[in-house]
Parts: C-alpha cells; structure tokens; sequence
C-alpha cells in the first residue's frame, strides 16, 4: 500500500512493437527510464486515454506530440505503416522519478490516423477491441482459430 505521507504523480510512457526502437517516457525530464528492459527516453507528450461506454463502444485514444524533428522522425512512417503502440500509465514518486512505483493502466492500439501544425502532432491510436476498423494482431478466420467454417451460404437453423 502507498504510503500516505509520500506524494505521487502520474506519468506515462509508450512504446511502439516490432518496427522500430522508438520508447518514451513523460515524467523523468532529460532522463531515461527502464520499463520490461527497454529504454524510455525522455519525450514530452500527453496521451488523452479511453473510455468506453456502457453500450461497450470505444473510443479511440490519442497521443499529442510537440512538433519536433524528434517526433516527425517517426511519425508520419507510423500513421502510414500503422504501427501497434503500448501505452502504459502509472503513479512515481517525484522526487525519484526513475521508475513507476505502480503501474495503474496499459493501452494497446494501432496507429490509425493523425496529422500535425505547426505545432503538435497528434497520432490517434485504434482500441484492439474494434473489431470493425482493425485489431491487434491481424487476424482472419481460419478452422485453426475458430472451427468448422461453413463452405456454403444456405444455412439453415433447426
């Protein structure tokens, strides 16, 4: 249990999978962060988080980036190749900010859309629960995954 005498903030960090070493973090200032035995560097950016509704509909969450070269480096290849992104979210002390103290939430989504100005960049990420608009991993559906596939459109119901 935290102790209640001690204060905590909330920061957060992401990570894309696979296609590149891209890794950052928003609390520890001009530092580095190791989170799963990856290096977080320092990058600030909000990320605006989810929330999905009692009919279970979701609502796609976002990263806002100042626009530097740091962020074009990466961005527009990952809006194109639709990059999966690990969100993760959680409290650390300030006064060592080397690490969270817990992990309070992990988003996992692709990077569908975005855009920029002249100053952010903003990279809307996909929830893996869409099954419309996308999912995370590409899946189709195979006898493997989900058994005998009908072979014909006549289906009748007993």
């Amino acid at each position: 249990m935290a102790n209640p005498g001690r204060t905590y903030a909330l920061g957060q960090a992401f990570k894309f999978v696979g296609k590149s070493n891209y890794a950052f973090q928003n609390f520890n200032v001009g530092g580095i962060v190791r989170i799963n035995n990856k290096n977080h560097q320092f990058l600030p950016f909000g990320f605006s988080g989810v929330t999905v509704t009692r009919s279970g509909d979701n609502v796609d969450a976002a990263i806002v980036l100042p626009n530097s070269a740091l962020a074009q480096a990466f961005a527009l290849q990952a809006f194109e190749e639709e990059w999966e992104c690990v969100v993760r979210v959680g409290s650390f002390d300030p006064a060592e900010p080397k690490a969270f103290a817990q992990l309070l939430y992990e988003y996992v989504g692709i990077v569908s859309a975005g855009g920029w100005d002249d100053t952010s960049i903003k990279m809307t990420l996909n929830s893996v629960l869409d099954a419309v608009t996308g999912d995370v991993p590409h899946r189709r559906f195979e006898e493997d995954n989900v058994g005998p596939l009908p072979i014909t459109a006549n289906i009748n119901l007993q």
